[in-house]
């Protein structure tokens, strides 16, 4: 018997679009008879996650896709460890903490900028209630909700003509990750 899975979803904890429960309904209508949460270093998705896989009669793991800065900034999927370890407990509540912190600023920033009109950070935090690490997505999806106007514009610097943009990240060892973005107007204000 053959069981499909995906081991790395992530949920509106982090910087995913959906909800737990919302990832269990997809996913078993895509097939999959198991899943995993990976929500950027944080665990608070994966109660309500196990208890709509169980109620689906999915299986469920537990994981968290830890951001790592030395010697370089890359992402590892941890599963199976008990995020109630006091020392993991600490260290989740203490980047969940720093990504907050993070949108914060760039929150204040848009709106010093003219970016981010018609909506407070406070409004930020209620749309999101019960979310610990916030990213620019919940920024956004708030502004959204409420209809607020926003300016959110792509810039890359020296890039002023049509063209292509093909930057690559060395990992070493051989793996060079590689993107493609390809310029959409004049005034690089939207890419893909």
């Amino acid at each position: 018997m053959r069981v499909y899975a995906n081991l790395h979803l992530h949920s509106i904890h982090s910087d995913g679009k959906y909800s737990p429960a919302e990832l269990v309904r997809v996913a078993k209508e895509e097939g999959y008879s198991a899943l995993a949460i990976a929500d950027h270093d944080t665990a608070t998705a994966f109660p309500e996650l196990k208890a709509a896989a169980d109620a689906e009669g999915m299986e469920c793991l537990f994981a968290v896709e830890f951001s790592v800065n030395k010697p370089k900034n890359y992402h590892i999927v941890g599963f199976g460890f008990d995020p109630e370890y006091p020392p993991m407990k600490k260290y989740l509540a203490d980047m969940a903490l720093r990504q907050t912190d993070n949108t914060y600023g760039v929150f204040n920033e848009g709106v010093e900028k003219g970016y981010f009109t018609g909506i407070t950070w406070e409004e930020i935090l209620e749309y999101n209630k019960g979310i610990k690490w916030l990213c620019n997505e919940h920024i956004f999806n708030a502004m959204l909700d409420k209809e607020a106007p926003f300016q959110a514009t792509i810039h890359f610097a020296a890039l002023k003509a049509v063209g292509e943009y093909n930057p690559s990240i060395d990992l070493g060892q051989g793996v060079i990750v590689k993107f493609k973005i390809v310029i959409l107007d004049e005034s690089a204000e939207a890419a893909v």
